[in-house]
């Protein structure tokens, strides 16, 4: 249940991360799936540090919608770089 909640909210903080990150080069989709990655992330660090948020909790999404921030960050960061090496 825990990885169906915070997919769900993944799926949120990748449009919010679409949104707030106004960069050129990458779709709703990949925002989406970032967001989806990013919020995974995000909940198991935050469970190995012994938080516990309920999916749909106000601290679920804050750290969902940063990890995908984050995550958004580098892999547009990476795809720049690709881009300019072509």
């Amino acid at each position: 249940m825990f990885i169906v909640l915070w997919i769900i909210v993944g799926c949120g903080a990748g449009f919010l991360t679409g949104k707030l990150v106004k960069a050129t080069g990458c779709g709703a989709v990949t925002d989406t799936l970032t967001g989806i990655a990013g919020a995974m992330i995000g909940g198991f660090i935050m469970r190995g540090f012994g938080f516990s948020a309920a999916g749909g909790s106000l601290s679920a999404i804050l750290v969902a919608v940063l990890s995908a921030m984050l995550l958004t960050f580098v892999v547009r960061m990476f795809l720049a770089r690709k881009n300019a090496e072509a």
